[in-house]
């Protein structure tokens, strides 16, 4: 009987449209609007009709852009597409080409309304290039893929904690955030905050900090001056601030002062951060600059003889051992490695950086169309977050490569990855816990009235700290 032999150059059927659509709408779970007949009309005069692929993408969800989240690349609804067809064009973009989705800087993947191909737009070159030979070979790739990737990720991860093996002192997923003290009085009220050691937190404003027993409220120390953000150190049980100006280190228990000096290159809205064990302090601001003090040698950090209340012009001078000049703008956000090899920051204008820590040396840096608000490191430090002032957080690999994309409710203030991997989010009303994959809020609480000056001061096992209010929370 005569058999038939597969050849060896034989490839799998790709998938129709049709089958491509039906899994899309199995894997993401954001409501789907089709586009409404004004909506298609629009697409119709920007390209001269609505082709059959783009007619059955729209008539599953027109509003892409809330659907289709996770994935490296932002969707358009129907609605920005158009536009961005429209501004594409005064740049050059040919006149077949529809974009559909953006890489975020200025990067199109446009359906090509000639050939039915999806070609990249790469704006600073000016020139296209193909990415998939049909629409539906595209969104296999780019989002079904991805999706899918990241469904058994979770399941993975979901696995994991049932166990207890990610969650520590949390052995099963959080399902509220519980607040625990918020302040109300002068003890807890201060423009920054840090944890200590033994019940004891430090707490400070711009002209006076104390040490505070948690469980009275019940004032241990004074600390001589002020300080925006401040850090502890705990090898040495030494507290780290900044504050506009200027720098001091006190001890942790006392409150005696160390050491205060100038810091001409902190300005206002001051933030610290160790790194290298708590050797090494790296302090940036509404200046352009990151700085790095060596807190083990003492190296460029004058000794304290000027009295604790001395006026800070007339405090010595201190030198941080390097400076990062990669911004132009307000650091808004930086933070290390869980390694401790790497920092990374965002500024005002949009700039992401990656330093080594070591040398200092800028590794790669990109831009955003929009103010980075927070930045962190993944659990395990092969990735980076980022927040936007949109709401949007984009996941990128330690090279750079944008991973995938998802949005939040509203405008970011900031964000901290927790042990377990988790991404903790503080939002304009609101502190969530997330879905480090999908965005998707797994636990929240309000955060009252000006959470909007608010930030993520410490994070301690399951306790999370804001400061401007003070508050505490318990992940739960």
């Amino acid at each position: 009987m005569a058999t038939t032999k597969k050849s060896a150059g034989a490839t799998k059927k790709a998938p129709s449209l049709a089958a491509t659509l039906e899994r899309l709408v199995e894997l993401t779970s954001g409501k789907k609007r089709p586009a409404t007949r004004a909506e298609l009309d629009a697409v119709a005069v920007a390209l001269g009709g609505v082709p059959a692929d783009l007619r059955a993408l729209y008539g599953v969800a027109g509003n892409l852009g809330s659907v289709i989240q996770g994935t490296a690349l932002e969707w358009l609804d129907v609605g920005d597409a158009v536009t961005s067809c429209r501004q594409n064009r005064e740049f050059g973009v040919p006149e077949s080409l529809f974009p559909i989705a953006t890489d975020g800087a200025g990067n199109f993947s446009c359906f090509d309304r000639d050939s039915g191909r999806i070609l990249d737009w790469d704006h600073e070159a000016r020139a296209t290039r193909a990415l998939a030979p049909t629409l539906s070979a595209y969104l296999e790739k780019s989002v079904v893929r991805e999706l899918g990737k990241a469904q058994t990720q979770k399941r993975a991860l979901e696995k994991e904690r049932g166990q207890g093996l990610s969650f520590g002192t949390r052995p099963s997923l959080p399902s509220k955030l519980v607040p625990l003290a918020k302040a109300t009085g002068a003890r807890l009220a201060g423009d920054c905050v840090c944890l200590l050691e033994e019940g004891r937190i430090a707490v400070g404003n711009n002209n006076r900090a104390s040490i505070v027993d948690l469980e009275t409220l019940a004032e241990k120390a004074e600390i001589p001056g002020g300080a925006y953000d401040m850090a502890f150190e705990s090898a040495s049980r030494r507290i780290v601030r900044a504050n506009f100006g200027q720098m001091s280190l006190a001890d942790g228990v006392s409150g005696k002062l160390l050491a205060r000096f100038q810091a001409k290159n902190i300005g206002h809205w001051a933030a610290i951060l160790l790194a290298a064990g708590g050797s090494l302090a790296i302090t940036y601001s509404t200046t352009p600059k990151v700085e790095f003090w060596d807190l083990a040698s003492g190296k460029g950090i004058p000794r304290h003889e000027k009295g604790d209340w001395a006026p800070s012009y007339d405090l010595p001078e201190g030198k941080p051992v390097a400076t990062l000049a990669a911004h132009k703008a307000w650091v808004r956000s930086a933070r290390v490695s869980p390694d401790g090899t790497m920092l990374v920051s965002g500024d005002d204008e949009g700039k992401l950086c990656l330093a080594r820590i070591a040398d200092r040396s800028l590794v790669w840096s990109t831009s955003f169309r929009e103010p980075i608000k927070a930045v962190d490191f993944a659990a395990d430090g092969r990735s980076i977050f980022v927040g936007l002032e949109s709401g949007k957080v984009h996941v990128l690999d330690v090279g750079g490569k944008k991973l995938r994309t998802f949005r939040v409710a509203e405008e970011i203030i900031g964000l901290r990855v927790l042990d377990d991997g988790l991404l903790l989010v503080l939002l304009w009303t609101t502190l969530t816990v997330c879905d480090p994959m999908t965005g998707k809020v797994m636990a929240q609480a309000p955060t009252g009235k000006n959470a909007h000056m608010s930030r993520i001061a410490d994070v301690r096992g399951d306790v999370v700290v804001l400061s401007r209010p003070t508050a505490f929370f318990r992940i739960v």
